[in-house]
């Protein structure tokens, strides 16, 4: 029997790739951070094994999210995680270079770059360097996602907090509303993550948001980080209330 493992409590399930790494929460915290309002089309660029669209299906049903990535290994295993949830009908496979894709006019554009810190130590294993560090620069990436939008559309990203200034200077004048949520570990310790949400097109001023702190001082999640982890709820984008489970 193929092996399996659970995310939201079980609403999502995954097949255990052996040859492919298990994900961290990143995609989970970037689907809760998606604003779906209604019917979308929704393109995950990066998506690896499917994690950030499937999650994001099970709490928003009626979008078309397409899943696009280079790694055609990491691909075969998000449509077999798809079907496994039966979302074959809503649920694309693409394998292609984000730069060279051509289809347009998304609704809402999710990503989780593959872009560590220049300086960080490199991956033996090409494949994984490449997952790590990216094919291009990450203005380049964000400059993509940016152009698969349709006007007014939404990008949304999370980052390792040392990318934070190069993404932000990447979408000045490209987009604006520009909303900056920093995820914390603990409420004492720096931001490790950012979630970057972007207009495109927008002028409207930019807003840095109260953090998300993940765990409390026994070590647990906090009620936050429950609701979205384990909960499956959203992220709210209103300033200072990330409680109630809307996207705004």
């Amino acid at each position: 029997m193929t092996a399996r493992f659970g995310l939201l409590q079980g609403r999502v399930a995954m097949i255990d790739q052996p040859e492919l790494p298990r994900p961290a929460i990143d995609g989970v915290l970037l689907a809760a951070a998606a604003p779906v309002p209604g019917p979308q089309r929704v393109l995950d660029a990066g998506s690896g094994t499917g994690v950030v669209g499937l999650c994001l299906l099970a709490r928003a049903t009626d979008l078309q999210v397409t899943a696009l990535d280079v790694n055609e290994t990491a691909l075969a295993a998000a449509s077999a995680n798809a079907a496994l949830n039966g979302r074959q009908g809503s649920f694309t496979a693409v394998a292609a270079d984000l730069a060279g894709f051509r289809d347009r006019g998304f609704d809402l554009v999710l990503s989780n770059p593959p872009f560590h810190h220049p300086a960080s130590s490199r991956a033996h294993e090409p494949a994984r360097d490449l997952a790590r560090f990216g094919g291009m620069a990450l203005s380049d990436w964000l400059g993509h996602c940016l152009r698969l939008c349709r006007s007014r559309g939404e990008v949304v990203v999370i980052l390792r907090a040392d990318r934070m200034a190069p993404a932000l200077g990447s979408l000045a004048g490209k987009a604006g509303g520009i909303r900056i949520l920093p995820v914390h570990p603990r409420a004492e310790q720096p931001a490790s993550r950012v979630l970057i949400r972007a207009r495109k097109g927008d002028r409207s001023p930019d807003m840095l948001l109260p953090g998300l702190v993940l765990h409390g001082q026994d070590g647990r999640w906090t009620q936050a980080a429950r609701h979205i982890l384990e909960d499956g709820g959203a992220i709210d984008w209103a300033a200072g209330d990330r409680e109630s489970g809307s996207a705004r």
